[in-house]
Order: C-alpha cells, then structure tokens, then sequence
C-alpha cells in the first residue's frame, strides 16, 4: 500500500473515532438530562411508624388521607362546634414511649410525649391543625386547647 493511501485511511479511521465518541457523548447528555432514580427515597418518622403498627390499626388508619383536604387547610380556623374536630383512632405503645394515633379535618396526626427528635410526631405545646394544640398527654387522658382557647379533653383508653 502507498504512503499516500495509508495517511487517507488513517484519516478516516479517525474520523470515525471522533465521530463514535462524540455520538456517544451526546447519548450519555441526554440521559443525563432525565431525572435520576431514586433508590432510597426519603421516609418520614410517621410513615414508618403506621408501617411498624400491627395491620388491624393500620387498617382503621387507611381510610384517612395523609394530605389536608382541599376544602380545608390546616391554617382554617373550623366553625365552632360542640367538640373539637379530632378522635382518638388509635394507639401505640413501647417501653420507653405511647404513641397516640389522632384522625381529624382528613388527616392522621402521630402525638407523643417522650419521642426523641423524631420529626412529623407532635409534642405538648405545638400546634397541630385548625388553631387546635396539643396541651398535654397524660395516661388515658388528651388535653387539646382550641382556636378559642378552651380545653377539649379525649379519651384515650380502649384503643
């Protein structure tokens, strides 16, 4: 073979080179743009704790969506009623913690006393939807303080 024809397939050898990697780059930015997968999502202190309930109490949880619902936000002062909007669904108890599960104005509240940092669970003294606050947890007892600060105790026992 010729030096000169030699050079001429060299050139294009390359050329096909660069030209397979710049359509393989342009493949690999493209996939780039679509979102990446998510493996590991992230989860919450209340969703794994419904998930660790015994399916009976999950069960009577299920009919409640997590979301507000869209007639009603959370920040919505409710029209006044004889009592406060919420019931006592359910409860939970460790050791170390009770965990009460509360269902009102379309959704599920986790109240405990002595959780740790776990986040999404609600404390004495923070709010909890509609002006209502959680006051205190105490054995069978649950004092919530309304928009119009009174007092609504709820039992808790039997659940």
């Amino acid at each position: 073979m010729k030096p000169s024809m030699l050079k001429f397939v060299a050139s294009l050898t390359a050329r096909g080179v660069l030209l397979l990697f710049l359509s393989a780059s342009a493949c690999v930015s493209a996939n780039d743009a679509d979102s990446p997968i998510n493996i590991f999502p992230s989860q919450t202190a209340a969703k794994m704790i419904l998930e660790s309930m015994p399916p009976e109490l999950r069960s009577t949880l299920s009919d409640a969506s997590s979301e507000p619902s869209p007639e009603m936000s959370p920040t919505q002062v409710p029209e006044p009623e004889s009592g406060p909007p919420f019931e006592v669904s359910g409860e939970w108890v460790e050791p170390d913690r009770h965990i009460i599960v509360l269902h009102g104005m379309g959704r599920v509240f986790l109240l405990c006393r002595r959780c740790g940092s776990l986040p999404d669970v609600i404390r004495p003294g923070q709010p909890i939807a509609g002006g209502f606050r959680l006051k205190s947890l105490r054995g069978s007892d649950l004092v919530l303080i309304g928009p119009d600060r009174r007092e609504h105790h709820l039992a808790v026992a039997g659940h």
